[in-house]
């Protein structure tokens, strides 16, 4: 059973699949992404739309923390979105030979690139802030 599943591994994570992978790996960062935007907008949107539940809101005294938190976590994936866009900017910049591949921008868009914490991190942080202000919109909403 072991050798059938490093096979299989080894099949997946052949040089054959790599670009296979990176696609999908994109397509499901920036639809995970879009996810936790449109999410983080669209309830405080439904909040302000309603006038009996924007009542009950905005008497809260953490309504401003709840709002903040909301933006903030919005404001991680837009920050995350930003440097994806740049760092692979400057790799592809590189590999056109438009840009040096030993810049400084080319050095720090590959380590971006090479190195999954930093964005494995921040949408964590992301999910813990929205799941706060969702936490806090339930009890302004839904008093104990």
């Amino acid at each position: 059973m072991a050798d059938d599943m490093t096979t299989h591994t080894d099949k997946i994570l052949s040089e054959n699949h790599l670009d296979g992978l990176r696609t999908a790996y994109r397509q499901h960062a920036g639809t995970f992404r879009a996810w936790l935007v449109a999410f983080g907008v669209a309830l405080p949107i439904f909040l302000s739309s309603n006038e009996t539940i924007w009542g009950l809101f905005s008497k809260s005294p953490n309504a401003r923390c709840i709002a903040y938190t909301f933006l903030c976590g919005i404001s991680l994936q837009v920050i995350l979105a930003i440097i994806d866009k740049y760092s692979d900017l400057f790799c592809l910049s590189a590999i056109m030979e438009w840009k040096d591949k030993d810049s400084v921008s080319t050095k720090c868009g590959v380590w971006w690139i090479k190195n999954d914490w930093p964005s494995i991190v921040v949408d964590i942080v992301t999910l813990v802030l929205l799941g706060i202000a969702i936490l806090g919109v339930i009890e302004v909403l839904l008093p104990r």
